[in-house]
């Protein structure tokens, strides 16, 4: 009996996690910036991508680099492609996708205007590490190469 309790209790923490780490995404997607401070990272939020090789600090730090990341693309939104849960932690494979605005693997974007309004997309790996109901840690993968759609 103790360890079908445990496996529930297990269970119910995957299952939380996994709703957590997804509306990262769903937040993100709807630009609900306030809910993404005050309901799904925690204060102490810790943000680390491997492209940039930048580490974030704080809601206020990871909230704006998402607010500036649309740069050259435009109207984009994160599609959940696989997941796996165990925990307290999450990885969720993701594909971002959006409309360039100039071609966004060029140095100079506003030199390649033949890219315009094609639509994009850029696979990338989110791991979240979820503690007290809010994400604690965020490491993200992404080769940052946009692939255009046909």
């Amino acid at each position: 009996m103790c360890s079908k309790k445990g496996s529930t209790t297990q269970m119910s923490q995957a299952e939380d996690t996994r709703a957590i780490a997804r509306s990262y995404s769903e937040a993100t997607n709807a630009k609900e910036w306030d809910r993404l401070r005050s309901e799904i990272l925690a204060p102490n939020v810790e943000a680390w991508s491997h492209s940039a090789q930048h580490m974030g600090r704080g809601p206020e730090e990871i909230i704006s680099a998402l607010q500036h990341t649309t740069g050259v693309v435009r109207n984009t939104r994160m599609e959940i492609v696989n997941e796996v849960v165990d925990g307290d932690q999450a990885v969720l494979e993701l594909r971002i996708v959006g409309i360039a605005h100039g071609d966004p693997n060029a140095k100079d974007a506003a030199a390649t205007p033949a890219a315009e309004g094609r639509p994009v997309a850029l696979s990338t790996c989110h791991v979240y590490r979820v503690q007290q109901g809010k994400i604690v840690h965020l490491t993200t993968y992404s080769d940052r190469t946009w692939r255009f759609q046909s």
